[in-house]
């Protein structure tokens, strides 16, 4: 879930090619400020016919949450009835990495792009009362992810540290849940040293991180880092599986592993997504389309399909798209020709 990787600057190599097309700039400077202004649904246009949609999620009914990078506060579109309603959301909030609860009413969200070089505050907004905003009273908390847990305990994953992993203050961190009832945040428990920022598999298995190394970390060691699965070559937008296979998609630098694999040597960054297995098998790589990389990609709950962003080469962000894993197929969901896209969520209405 990274926004984007930079040079590799933990060794004296660089896993990407600098200088690239494909190569990703510094996220603060990757964007062009613009003046605030007003914005309607008018500014987002659906790309796909709603009986496509429903054939590839299991419904025509959706909200899709994402920031607004030009002016750094969260826009949500509501296609669940019969015409699509716009709300800007956390205005007073440099909001990023928007995560919706698994009833679709709530929002997750924090304040720090993973691998940032500073803290990051975590937040819950109830849609129904979008002004009243619940604060986790922590120190840092990024990188939110809902789950519910087998008693039906409804909780919120995070990391307390978001920078590189290469840095010393990864080893001293942690992941941690927190259980959200009544609008209210428990007490964080801690699952288990370091920031793994991808997510669990569906079972709390394992979990995975990727910034700027795949790491996995299996349930059964509170502590340790048990696999170091890429070959320490850098990768980030690391993201497991929501339903049985897990699977762990990442994105990467053009680095030699990727290279073998798909037999591709232009030495374009995000130009693909990459799957490997449990076992740290790569399984399969899904090429972007012509003239565009992939950024912020990331599994959807209980079916094999991922949500994510298309930049062009020059770093513009107008494309939200659907990856459907099993038919190797990218579809353009949702684009907008003047609003910079990053960090998009999708829930389903079932």
């Amino acid at each position: 879930m990274l926004v984007a990787c930079g040079p590799d600057t933990t060794s004296g190599t660089s896993t990407g090619d600098e200088g690239d097309p494909g190569s990703v700039l510094d996220p603060d400077t990757s964007h062009k400020q613009i003046a605030p202004r007003d914005l309607s649904e008018k500014d987002f246009s659906l790309q796909m016919d709603r009986d496509s949609i429903k054939a590839l999620l299991g419904s025509d009914r959706f909200k899709l949450v994402f920031r607004n990078n030009d002016e750094e506060y969260l826009i949500l579109l509501d296609y669940t009835g019969d015409s699509v309603k716009m709300m800007k959301l956390a205005d007073d909030f440099n909001a990023y990495h928007p995560t919706f609860s698994p009833d679709g009413k709530k929002i997750a969200f924090c304040t720090a792009y993973e691998g940032a070089p500073f803290g990051s505050g975590l937040y819950v907004i109830n849609l129904e009362h979008p002004e009243d905003i619940d604060t986790l009273k922590v120190d840092n908390a990024a990188i939110p992810r809902w789950f519910v847990m087998p008693d039906g305990d409804t909780v919120i994953t995070y990391i307390d540290f978001n920078g590189d992993d290469q840095k010393l203050e990864w080893f001293s961190s942690a992941t941690w849940r927190v259980s959200y009832k009544g609008n209210k945040f428990g007490t964080p428990q801690k699952l288990f040293g370091r920031s793994y920022n991808g997510g669990f598999a569906y079972d709390f298995s394992f979990a995975a991180t990727g910034a700027s190394r795949l790491y996995f970390h299996w349930a059964k060691d509170e502590d340790d880092v048990v696999d170091e699965r890429y070959n320490e070559q850098q990768v980030c937008n690391v993201s497991v599986s929501k339903d049985t296979s897990k699977l762990v998609s990442f994105l990467e630098t053009a680095g030699q592993m990727g290279r073998e694999f798909t037999q591709d040597t232009s030495g374009i960054w995000h130009r693909y997504v990459f799957y490997e297995d449990e076992t740290g098998k790569i399984v399969k790589a899904i090429i972007s389309p012509e003239m565009t990389v992939f950024d912020h990609v990331e599994w959807l709950s209980g079916i094999p399909v991922q949500v994510g962003i298309l930049s062009s080469m020059d770093l513009a962000y107008y494309d939200v798209i659907l990856i459907d894993y099993p038919q190797s197929e990218v579809h353009y969901l949702v684009r907008s020709d003047s609003v910079s896209l990053w960090h998009p969520d999708l829930w389903i209405g079932r």
